[in-house]
């Protein structure tokens, strides 16, 4: 059976698909020449400048009405040939006063924009410092995943918003670029009473207590977009483990980081950890990050792969493995979402859709293929019985609408795409695919055309017409034998054969 799929698979390579009949009302079927490159108005703004570093003070020791108080010292880069404002994304909080280099400053600020006058006139290729002195109750996100969450004891964000437009979500507890173009690096001084401690992004540079009070430095030098900056304060401590990687032979630090009561469940969940990094490497190429970080939130909606902090959901870790999958699809986002970027969220299958399938791989290196293959056999049978009714059509991967950015297509029709692309490629073109693009694009953005434009360099089996049909194009480029003749001619015969074509 397995070798009947696979022909199949290629077989289908070899039709022109006509997928206009597919289409939903947010989507278009094009030809390959009028496809156009992704954007966003969202990433305009980085057009204009780029940000090189933030540079935050955060005070997170109000439990009782949720108030932070912070700044942010935002260095940037003028790309234009001259400016004189600056605008930062800032989602309803107090503008306490600002500065730009060094000097008070006008502004304006609308709950939603912060527009700074700059001291000076910046041109091409100028440097520049705006601080921005803040407070208030940051916003969760209305749809109740993402944001800001005070729960207990807890105090975190999740770098998302399901409802929110765009999704980024850093605008919420700092003023930023908020897009997934833009990408900085991050220091990040976190106040808590001394009862609690606090982890971020990176590396811990040192802790302070001053007055009954801790002040811990966090210090993330590889650049990042805002969604996956992140703060978390609660009474935590970490186990602390060391990883050697079976590419680089580099030792990797590994923060387990939850509450003291935790920490024997953590492991135990956590016991193949080591494996899905293994796996990774093995086939997507070397961990590009300084650490790798789980810590536990009492949130039950899911996780989110903040760079070397991902928050995770502290009811998955039972002391059993039965969520694992989820801690192999969190940890692949350093490569998928994280090292590589989709540039807009209509491309978001590159981040969760490459995400899910590495769930796939993550069980077939620990349990072998006969595992793998069910799963991917699971997931297939659940994107046809629901994938269309979940989300509202028949959708291309490439241009999902901003309703259904984190719906079934994205994750699981993605994933069913990425393991139809391994059988079509084979396994050898397909991941050294894989890994070029990551090589290539290593903490950059990207695109579905720019993903498949570089298949194409690196593979002898073009992937556009696949391209077409799967990313593309919507519904299933599915073929059946309708019917066939057989007619007689002398020692031979004439074969005609009907095929159709269906959704399902």
């Amino acid at each position: 059976m397995k070798k009947i799929i696979i022909i199949l698979l290629l077989l289908l390579g070899s039709f022109s698909i006509n997928c206009q009949s597919f289409c939903q009302q947010f989507k278009e079927c094009h030809h390959l020449n009028s496809h156009l490159k992704s954007g966003s108005n969202d990433n305009l703004r980085s057009d204009t400048a780029d940000v090189l570093n933030y540079n935050i003070q955060m005070d997170v020791t109000d439990f009782t009405t949720g108030n932070i108080y912070g700044s942010a010292k935002i260095s940037f880069v003028s790309k234009q040939p001259i400016i004189s404002t600056l605008s930062f994304d800032l989602l309803k909080l107090t503008v306490d006063s600002v500065k730009s280099d060094g000097f008070s400053t006008s502004y304006s600020y609308n709950d939603t924009l912060l527009i700074i006058q700059l001291q000076n006139n910046l041109s091409l290729g100028d440097t520049g410092i705006v601080d921005v002195f803040y407070h208030g109750v940051p916003q969760q996100d209305a749809s109740g995943w993402g944001g800001w969450y005070k729960q207990n004891d807890y105090a975190y964000n999740l770098g998302v918003g399901f409802a929110a437009d765009p999704h980024n979500y850093g605008r919420i507890w700092h003023p930023c670029f908020d897009n997934f173009v833009e990408r900085a690096t991050y220091d990040i001084e976190i106040i808590t009473d001394n009862a609690k401690t606090a982890y971020s992004n990176g590396l811990l540079v040192d802790t302070v207590t001053v007055n009954g009070k801790l002040y811990s430095n966090w210090a993330m030098q590889t650049p990042i977009p805002t969604y996956l900056a992140t703060v978390t304060v609660a009474p935590y401590t970490h186990v602390y483990q060391s990883y050697v990687s079976n590419i680089s032979a580099d030792t990797v630090p590994v923060y387990l980081i939850s509450k003291s009561s935790d920490t024997v469940n953590f492991k135990n969940s956590f016991s193949h950890l080591f494996d899905a990094m293994d796996v990774f490497q093995s086939k997507y190429g070397p961990y590009q990050w300084d650490k790798v970080g789980f810590y536990l939130v009492p949130f039950s909606g899911g996780a989110m792969e903040h760079a070397t902090a991902i928050a995770y959901p502290l009811a998955t870790v039972n002391g059993t493995t039965s969520y694992e999958t989820l801690m192999a699809h969190e940890l692949s986002h350093h490569w998928w979402g994280n090292l590589v970027t989709c540039r807009t969220d209509q491309d978001m299958w590159i981040n969760e859709g490459m995400a899910s399938y590495s769930e796939h791989l993550f069980l077939e290196w620990v349990y072998g293929y006969d595992q793998y293959i069910n799963e991917v056999k699971l997931n297939h049978k659940d994107v046809l019985h629901h994938a269309h009714i979940n989300d509202n059509g028949y959708l291309s991967l490439h241009g999902v609408p901003h309703s259904v950015t984190y719906g079934d297509h994205s994750y699981n029709k993605g994933a069913d795409v990425a393991h139809t692309l391994r059988s079509y490629l084979g396994d050898a073109d397909f991941f050294n695919g894989l890994q070029s693009i990551l090589t290539t694009f290593s903490f950059q953005d990207i695109d579905a055309f720019d993903f498949r434009d570089q298949l194409n360099s690196i593979s002898a089996i073009d992937v556009t017409q696949f391209f077409d049909d799967w990313i593309f194009g919507s519904g299933f480029p599915h073929f059946s034998i309708d019917s066939f003749t057989v007619t007689p001619s002398g020692n031979d015969y004439a074969v005609e054969v009907n095929v159709k074509q269906k959704l399902k």
